[in-house]
C-alpha cells in the first residue's frame, strides 16, 4: 500500500510541478514545445519532494495515521526537500527553473498533495471503504489480533464479532467480508463446513498466525504449529534470487565503503581518541552451512579483563561517549561491509552468534538437524540475529521467526548486534 501510494503521489506531483512551472510562463504565449520543457524541468523538484517525503515516513501509514500527523511532519519534509533541490541544482545547473516557476510549481504540489491526503484519510475511514472482520477464537492469538487492528485504523478494517468455535448465525449476521481463525486448539472444534460456505460466497478466510505476521511483519510464535513450518513457501529461495541478492549486497557494499570512507576515517579517529582499546570489535559468527567467520563492527564499549555478561543491559556502563552515538545511529556496523565483500554475509540474513548462551546451540546445529534448516542454504546478515544477545530475553526467539519467513525483520531490535562489542 506505501509503494503503490508513493508511485501515484509521486506521478501526481510530476504533473503538479508541471502545471505550476507551465502556467508561469503564461501559457497564453507558449506552445507545446515549452510544455514539453516544463515537464522534463518538473522532474527534479517532484523526485526531490517524493525522496523526501518518502525519508520523512509520509508514505509509512504505520506512523501517519491521518492528516494531523501529516500536518505535522509537511514543514520538516518541505525542508528536506528544499536541501535535496538545492544539492540538485548545484550538481546539475542546466535543470535549474527560475524562482517564480519554483514557488508555483511548490504551491501546485500543495495544492494537490493537502486535498488528496485529505480526501484518503477521510474515505478509508468511511463504512463504504471498511472491510468487516470477523475473529474466531477467544484465546491469546485473537487477542493479539484485536490489538494490533485497534492500533492499525489506516488498514480499514471493522471487527463485527468476535465468536467461539460455534458460528451458527454469526456469519449472516455480521457479513463478514474477512474471518481470521484464531483458535488456540482446532481439533474437532473448527467449523469446516460453516468456513468453506463462507468462502465459496466470498469471504476471505485467513490463518491467524499469518494475519498477525501480515499485520505486524512477526510471528506469533506462542500460535505456531508444525502446519505453518512444513507448508511455508520461504524456507528454500531459487538460484536466480540467491545470485541477485548476492549481486546487489555486493554492489552495494562496495559502493558504501567507497562512498563512506571518508566517514570512516574520522570514526576511527573518535574511537581511538574516545577510549584506550582496539579501533575494531571482532565476533565470531556462525554463517552458511555453520561456517566460522570473524564479524567486524567499530569498538563501542571499553575493554576490561573480567569475564563479561552477553545481556546488553549488564553491559551499559561499560558503552563510550563515542560508542553511545554509534549504536544509536548504526554506525559500528559500516565495517560489515568488508564481511559482505568477502562472502560471510548479505545485507538482510540470518547470523548465529558464538556466546556462552549459543555455541551449544551451534554445536547441535552443526552436527543436527535440531538447528534451523534454512540456515543451510542462507548468508549472515549484519541486520538480523539468530540467538543473538539483545536486550530482551523473549524478544531474540520472536526475531528468530520472523527472519525464517518474512524479510520483514527491521525494527529496531532486530539488529544482530552483541552486548560485549
Amino acid at each position: 500500500m506505501g509503494l503503490t501510494r508513493a508511485l501515484l503521489e509521486a506521478g501526481l506531483l510530476w504533473i503538479s510541478a508541471s502545471a505550476g512551472i507551465f502556467l508561469w510562463k503564461q501559457p497564453a504565449t507558449v506552445g507545446w514545445a515549452d510544455l514539453l520543457v516544463a515537464l522534463q524541468q518538473a522532474v527534479a523538484p517532484s523526485l526531490c519532494f517524493v525522496v523526501s517525503f518518502y525519508y520523512n515516513d509520509l508514505y509509512d501509514a504505520h506512523i501517519v495515521h491521518g492528516f494531523r500527523d501529516l500536518a505535522a511532519r509537511i514543514p520538516q519534509a518541505f525542508g528536506v526537500g528544499f536541501i535535496l533541490l538545492a544539492a540538485c541544482y548545484m550538481i546539475f545547473p542546466d535543470v535549474r527553473i527560475s524562482n517564480g516557476a519554483f514557488a508555483m510549481s511548490v504551491m501546485a504540489i500543495l495544492g494537490v498533495l493537502l486535498p488528496l491526503r485529505a480526501l484518503s484519510y477521510t474515505l478509508m475511514r468511511r463504512r463504504p471503504f471498511l472491510e468487516r472482520v470477523l475473529i474466531l477464537g477467544r484465546g491469546p492469538l485473537a487477542e493479539k489480533i484485536l490489538r494490533e487492528v485497534a492500533v492499525r485504523p489506516y488498514l480499514g478494517y471493522e471487527v463485527t464479532d468476535v465468536a467461539d468455535e460455534q458460528l451458527g448465525n454469526i456469519l449472516e449476521a455480521t457479513r463478514a467480508d474477512r474471518i481470521i481463525v484464531a483458535l488456540a486448539e482446532r481439533r474437532a472444534r473448527l467449523p469446516v463446513r460453516q468456513l468453506l460456505d463462507a468462502r465459496i460466497a466470498g469471504s476471505v478466510v485467513e490463518d491467524g498466525v499469518d494475519a498477525y505476521e501480515r499485520l505486524t511483519g512477526k510471528i506469533a510464535i506462542e500460535s505456531l504449529s508444525p502446519r505453518n513450518l512444513i507448508f511455508s513457501p520461504d524456507f528454500k529461495k531459487s538460484r536466480f534470487d540467491l545470485a541477485v541478492g548476492r549481486a546487489v549486497s555486493l554492489l552495494i557494499a562496495i559502493l558504501g565503503l567507497i562512498l563512506f570512507a571518508p566517514f570512516l576515517v574520522l570514526i576511527a579517529m573518535a574511537v581511538k581518541l574516545d577510549s584506550q582499546g582496539p579501533l575494531f570489535f571482532i565476533q565470531e559468527r556462525l554463517g552458511r552451512h555453520a561456517k566460522r567467520f570473524k564479524l567486524v563492527k567499530f569498538r563501542t564499549m571499553r575493554v576490561v579483563d573480567c569475564p563479561t555478561s552477553e545481556w546488553a543491559n549488564d553491559n551499559s556502563d561499560r558503552i563510550t561517549r563515542v560508542g553511545k552515538w554509534l549504536r544509536k545511529f548504526r554506525l559500528d556496523e559500516l565495517p560489515q561491509f568488508v564481511n559482505v565483500i568477502r562472502g560471510d554475509m548479505n545485507l538482510v540474513a540470518l547470523v548465529l552468534t558464538l556466546s556462552a548462551t549459543s555455541s551449544s546451540s551451534a554445536r547441535r546445529f552443526r552436527t543436527t538437524r535440531s538447528g534451523p534448516p534454512f540456515d543451510r542454504g542462507s548468508r549472515a546478515g549484519p541486520r538480523s540475529g539468530w540467538a543473538t544477545p539483545t536486550t530482551s530475553r523473549r524478544r531474540p526467539r520472536r526475531c528468530a521467526m520472523t527472519s525464517i519467513t518474512s524479510s520483514a525483520c527491521h525494527s529496531g531490535w532486530i539488529s544482530g548486534s552483541s552486548s560485549t562489542r
